[in-house]
């Protein structure tokens, strides 16, 4: 008995080692890669440079620090798991990867289902017959179609405010999904009424991955080939809903007349709420710490509508430039996207140097570490509108909607709706820090409480 005790204990521990040994192999099989390019990069360790740094940090932390300890370099080869990956830290190499050469690296990393894959949404092959249909909707007077709704919901959110506290993401949500569904679909969500509304429900659901749906995503950057075990279609609920709401609808309009009906609206979606919802509460959250912003931004609002009558349009609030510069600083201190990744279609040799990079070969772009970088803004933890009050110096180091012809879609809707619900909130209401909220914010995802006043 004893040695058939201790003859299974010795399986357990053969298993067990060869498992360990198995994941060593997987996880060092690629850590020659950039040697054998003559690429710098960071020296290769399972646990010390590569797992711990991760899972500490996360990923977008991961590629700021890396992004800041190769001060001087162009490019560094870097590792996220198993996976090789180039990190671009030079500006002028950034543009001329996004723009000039945007063919080469046309290819995503993680190639998710059609519905889940918002960042990239369309292959190489049928990018530009349906971008060129898209960008018509985002265009000027695509926009100044939908100003009227946008202006319905910052009404709204005005008579909203009650009571001196309130947490500003959920206000923040809130108002993004009545936006959307308002523009996108012609229909009312009520989000403020009923924020466990059928559509309000399933547009959290499609716009704020669950638990499980975000560790989805994590295993999926970690195995780009379990994408497709993992994934399910959660816009076909959402799909049937809203078709059978503009059926039912009495009012009359039609779904083409919906802006939704010109292009695909996953893309409206993903963008306007990755773009809207935390822009907005972190600007007010930044304002709330500088009342002589709020107060600048109060009279650069009211001379513009004074100028027009007073009545908020698309036009006017094109004039607020003041209102733009905030817009631009909030979206530098906290980028949507925390970095751009893209798989080159062919190999590729880096301008200015010998290294040339495999087809199939990832680069990265932290947009964290650009933005944050004091070479290109000085104290870059300061929120300092001021920074767009001229041109940048660096143009490529401002990228919070990457560039080049795969820049995110939603730009410039994303935008007015960040533009126009400050314009209502702020030409009303001031807003203060409360005891409630822990200063500074470290993460867009954190709540934020502060007090809200009436202003003459």
């Amino acid at each position: 008995m004893a040695v058939f005790c201790s003859y299974s204990s010795f399986d357990l521990l053969a298993l067990f080692g060869g498992v360990i040994f198995l994941l060593y192999v997987l996880f060092t099989r690629h850590y020659n890669y950039w040697m054998k390019l003559g690429v710098p990069h960071i020296p290769p360790s399972v646990f010390r440079t590569n797992i711990i740094p991760l899972l500490r940090h996360g990923t977008p932390g991961r590629l700021k620090q890396l992004y800041r300890e190769h001060e001087g370099l162009d490019f560094v080869g870097v590792f996220l798991y198993d996976r090789p990956i180039l990190l671009l830290r030079d500006p002028g190499l950034v543009r001329t990867v996004l723009v000039d050469d945007s063919d080469v690296f046309a290819g995503r990393s993680v190639d998710l289902k059609e519905s889940w894959d918002l960042k990239a949404l369309l292959g190489p092959e049928t990018w530009w017959s349906t971008r060129e249909v898209i960008d018509s909707s985002f265009s000027p007077d695509g926009l100044e179609m939908a100003f009227p709704r946008l202006r319905r919901c910052g009404h709204d959110i005005i008579e909203r405010l009650h009571g001196e506290v309130f947490e500003v993401r959920e206000f923040t949500i809130r108002h993004t999904i009545d936006v959307l569904s308002s523009c996108a679909f012609g229909i009312q969500a009520d989000s403020f009424q009923e924020p466990e509304g059928t559509l309000a429900r399933l547009l959290r659901r499609y716009l704020e991955p669950n638990t499980w749906e975000s560790f989805k995503i994590k295993v999926c950057s970690f195995s780009p080939s379990l994408c497709y075990l993992l994934w399910s279609d959660p816009l076909e609920d959402l799909k049937t809903y809203i078709r059978l709401k503009i059926t039912d609808q009495k009012s009359g309009r039609s779904p083409s007349e919906c802006i939704l009906s010109r292009f695909k609206y996953k893309v409206f979606l993903s963008a306007g709420f990755k773009t809207s919802s935390g822009v907005i509460g972190l600007a007010i959250y930044e304002l709330s710490r500088q009342p002589q912003l709020q107060a600048r931004l109060r009279s650069d609002i009211r001379a513009a509508l004074s100028r027009h009558g007073g009545g908020l349009t698309y036009e006017v609030l094109q004039q607020m430039k003041y209102l733009d510069m905030l817009v631009s600083e909030t979206l530098r201190k906290y980028p949507p996207v925390s970095c751009l990744e893209r798989r080159s279609v062919r190999d590729y040799v880096i301008p200015g140097s010998d290294v040339t990079l495999k087809k199939g070969c990832s680069i990265v772009i932290s947009l964290l570490g650009i933005h944050h970088d004091p070479q290109y803004y000085p104290e870059p933890g300061l929120f300092d509108p001021e920074r767009f009050g001229d041109s940048l110096s660096v143009q490529s180091a401002f990228l919070p909607f990457g560039d080049g012809p795969r820049k995110c879609l939603g730009k410039s809707f994303g935008t007015l709706v960040v533009k126009s619900a400050l314009a209502h909130l702020f030409q009303k209401y001031e807003f203060r820090p409360c005891q409630e909220h822990k200063i500074p914010v470290t993460a867009t995802q954190e709540n934020i409480y502060l007090t809200v006043h009436a202003v003459e």
